[in-house]
């Protein structure tokens, strides 16, 4: 019984040594992998790619957060572009884009009514155009061509579609005013304080007149808002 006792667990001992053989075996190989491949088995070389500034850049190190760059703003130029002005301290004040696009928009709007108003007194002609002799649509065109730089088809209802809809107490100087069916046929540029700049007809010309009355009030359409809300 004892030599059966001794046998077993001489047997023990040597399975013991051979399974600790072969876990330094395993651990003897999988340090030579992790040294030929230090991130693991299942990672695949990544080749290093050029970065924007001419410099190598190993795409396998985390990269910055970056954003897609900002389109350029038709209206305020390069992408980030920001102003500063000096202030009574002598500080600098940097402006947000949406503070420099409100101040342009706001510029865009005082050239319009501005334009507007100069051609008070000139001849209406039907499809008239200017500098001199406007129809309706014509005379907006030629407003929005010279003080935005913005083209619109030369038509009171397809001025209309191309308008924002904007309320009647909402309106802003350099709005435009529709009037008659779905804005088909006659339109005039808003200056403010319910009054507005329009080619009237035939034998009138260009008038500053309300934007409401007998006639206008019936007519009216609504407010159209060719600029960005700002």
């Amino acid at each position: 019984m004892r030599g059966t006792v001794r046998g077993g667990r001489t047997g023990l001992r040597a399975a013991a040594g051979a399974l600790g053989a072969l876990s330094l075996a395993m651990a003897t190989i999988g340090t030579a992998q992790a040294a030929d491949n230090p991130v693991g088995d299942n990672t695949q070389e990544v080749p290093v790619v050029p970065a924007d500034n001419g410099s190598q850049q190993d795409v396998n190190q985390p990269m910055l957060s970056q954003s897609a760059p900002a389109a350029a703003d038709p209206m305020l130029g390069a992408p980030g572009a920001v102003a500063e002005f000096g202030d009574p301290t002598g500080m600098q004040a940097t402006l947000t884009r949406q503070e420099l696009l409100r101040q342009k928009v706001a510029q865009i709007r005082q050239r319009i009514v501005a334009l507007a108003k100069a051609q008070v007194g000139d001849t209406y002609s039907a499809g008239g155009s200017g500098p001199e002799r406007f129809d309706c649509s014509g005379l907006a065109l030629y407003v929005y061509k010279e003080a935005a730089d913005h083209n619109l088809p030369h038509y009171s209802r397809s001025q209309y579609k191309v308008a924002k809809k904007i309320p009647k107490a909402l309106a802003k100087p350099g709005d435009l005013v529709f009037y008659l069916s779905r804005g088909a046929h006659h339109v005039g540029v808003y200056i403010g304080n319910n009054r507005m700049v329009h080619a009237v007809g035939r034998g009138k010309g260009v008038r500053l007149t309300k934007i409401s009355g007998p006639w206008y009030s019936y007519h009216f359409t609504g407010i159209g808002r060719i600029l960005p809300d700002a």
